[in-house]
């Protein structure tokens, strides 16, 4: 679907977003092109299709819960990133994205703190 979308947009990639493609509300800014990837990104960090947050032939349409969701998360996304992951480092601040609570499942592990826990725990001697 993604070359499809991009054979669509070709000559128009560098376009900014919203004069593209209808209802851009949240990701304003980013080329048409930026878009898309973007759009690609978000699919495999929650191992979703289109149509999981679009209605198939009418990609503006805001009637899925899954886009309106997809909307909260981006906003959730970006002010992490600009406003918490500098105190981390404000010369090269870590950046999260779906893909870091998401690992390509639409719904994150409820059992986190589990999990890391079993990573850094110390490995077991032989024979226990």
């Amino acid at each position: 679907m993604i070359d499809k979308l991009m054979a669509q947009i070709a000559g128009h990639e560098n376009s900014p977003a919203e004069d593209v493609f209808e209802n851009i509300q949240v990701l304003k800014g980013l080329t048409a092109a930026a878009f898309v990837r973007r759009m690609d990104d978000y699919g495999k960090a929650l191992g979703y299709r289109c149509t999981n947050c679009h209605v198939a032939g009418d990609f503006a349409s805001d009637s899925l819960q899954g886009k309106r969701t997809a909307r909260t998360m981006s906003i959730i996304v970006a002010d992490i990133n600009a406003q918490e992951m500098p105190k981390m480092s404000a010369t090269r601040p870590p950046q999260i994205s779906c893909m870091t609570c998401h690992h390509g499942m639409n719904q994150p592990s409820r059992n986190v703190d589990g999990a890391l826990q079993a990573l850094n725990a110390p490995p077991k001697p032989p024979g226990l």
